[in-house]
């Protein structure tokens, strides 16, 4: 079922604020830039993804939630077109639940999301995926469905001791994703923290201090996100940034992280560390 040639990137954030759903919609729309067929999933009940993607998306739109909850959905019938030829979103439905329940009832639901997924991405040659930020079954599930994690983390100096607890809910979010490895549900091999809101990792160094930085250096990503306004205006706009100022910093920053996916993705090669808590 599953096409090897597609690649799965997870989304995951331990901690609220991190800039989840904007890196989801940002780096799935310039990856079509590229003209790269992607695919975007929501899988946050919030159901974000499409109203960062799409002026004046429908109201309570179905999506995955309604596959969920159907035996054999089709789940190409809910896709969303976007303003760019080569990306569509899947929503994540207006019943998707973060999952409560016995543990047998879980894991059954676990396994239907990831088969869902992995059936529907066969067509693309990129899936994004946004996952909640509270640990649920639903960031399992997306884990579980993933070739690839990515963690966006936001960089403000002024709130040092948030970081610092932020790093440790992503020890724990790295523990796990190990952990479902071992077990054989998962393919994730690699993983990366992004940092958003700084122009370079140099400056993340100067505002964090050399010690702080440290601990994140060895998984962090070369490029960074920036603290443009114009990302945060485009997805109030319904567009990913690339549709609203394709010049800005933020566009720029997610076209050459679009652009070393796909180097590394044609070359057979990684920009990420290998996956270790």
């Amino acid at each position: 079922m599953y096409n090897s040639m597609t690649r799965i990137i997870c989304i995951a954030a331990p901690v609220a604020g991190s800039g989840k759903t904007i890196t989801a919609v940002n780096l799935s729309a310039a990856l079509a830039v590229f003209e790269k067929k992607a695919l975007l999933v929501d899988c946050c009940p919030e159901n974000g993804c499409i109203f960062g993607a799409k002026i004046e998306p429908p109201q309570n739109p179905p999506g995955l939630a309604d596959a969920l909850n159907t035996e054999d959905a089709d789940l190409s019938l809910f896709l969303e077109k976007t303003w760019l030829e080569y990306l569509e979103v899947l929503p994540a439905g207006t019943r998707l639940k973060q999952g409560t329940g016995n543990a047998e009832d879980m894991r059954e639901g676990e396994d239907r999301l990831v088969r869902s997924v992995l059936s529907l991405a066969e067509d693309f040659d990129f899936t994004v995926i946004d996952t909640p930020t509270a640990v649920s079954v639903l960031v399992d599930s997306g884990i579980c469905a993933a070739d690839e994690l990515l963690i966006p983390l936001r960089v403000e100096p002024a709130d040092a001791e948030h970081l610092k607890e932020g790093l440790l809910h992503i020890k724990g979010l790295l523990k796990k994703t190990a952990r479902l490895k071992q077990e054989g549900r998962t393919r994730v091999s690699s993983a990366a923290i992004l940092i958003n809101c700084c122009d370079t990792r140099v400056e993340a160094e100067a505002l964090l201090g050399r010690e702080f930085f440290g601990k994140i250096e060895p998984i962090s990503l070369e490029v960074c996100i920036p603290e443009d306004p114009r990302l945060h205006e485009a997805y109030w706009f319904g567009k990913p940034v690339v549709c609203h100022d394709i010049a800005s910093p933020g566009a720029a920053a997610f076209l050459e992280l679009a652009a070393r996916w796909i180097w590394a993705d044609q070359t057979g090669k990684t920009q990420h560390k290998d996956l270790r808590p």
